[in-house]
């Protein structure tokens, strides 16, 4: 790849995208406690406020919207990044590789961008089911990317921060599951903020372990 814009640190921008995306969540849930009256709790563990409530208040909403695009824009690179990393060191097929990249450079960013302007709902019903539409395809196609992903790493290598980046995609997986057969409110909200933690983990986990472990080289961009 022709050095046109300089050279990035992988590492660092996969490590920051894992940071953002809980810095937008929970600091827009705390902007919303603080400013809009929202019920203070604990939402991976109490359930008591949806992610994306967060928009529909008046302060929070700002910082909610400031972040969102940016955690989008670092996912794809991130994203990106990984499958150059994947495709080096696994040795992917072209098929695979250009499935990845569809799934997760293109359709989960987009998707991400698409539910996050869409309202949840709870002052724009009309727009609810097309956010879970859009939530579901974002959040689907990042939990099959993390887990292909730490599935075809395993089989490369039995390494112990590819296999902390296999579990942290089953329990994506479980938190996918589960609201299907709980349909409850308090479950609901509850697995979706864990799977948020779990995706963002999820990333930083693989930006420290290839920093420590196989210390790869900075990546020219085109």
């Amino acid at each position: 790849m022709s050095n046109k814009i300089g050279y990035i640190n992988p590492r660092f921008i996969i490590i920051t995208t894992g940071i953002l995306i809980l810095f937008w969540a929970f600091g827009s849930y705390f902007i919303s406690v603080e400013f809009d009256g929202v019920k203070q709790c604990i939402p991976p563990i109490d359930g008591c406020e949806y992610i994306s409530h967060s928009a529909n208040y008046h302060i929070s909403s700002i910082f909610y919207r400031a972040t969102v695009l940016p955690a989008t824009v670092l996912l794809a690179f991130s994203n990106y990044f990984i499958l150059q990393y994947v495709k080096n060191y696994a040795n992917i097929s072209k098929f695979t590789y250009l499935i990845l990249f569809l799934i997760a450079v293109i359709i989960a960013p987009i998707a991400l961008n698409i539910t996050e302007a869409l309202p949840n709902g709870t002052l724009h019903y009309g727009f609810k089911h097309l956010h879970n539409i859009f939530a579901g395809i974002s959040f689907g196609t990042i939990v099959i990317f993390e887990l292909t992903v730490s599935i075809i790493l395993i089989f490369k290598s039995k390494n112990i921060f590819f296999i902390l980046l296999l579990i942290l995609s089953l329990i994506d997986i479980i938190l996918l599951i589960i609201p299907v057969f709980m349909p409850i409110h308090t479950v609901k909200v509850i697995c979706q903020w864990n799977l948020l933690i779990s995706n963002s983990l999820w990333f930083i986990v693989f930006g420290i372990g290839i920093n420590m472990i196989y210390c790869t080289k900075e990546i020219k961009v085109s």
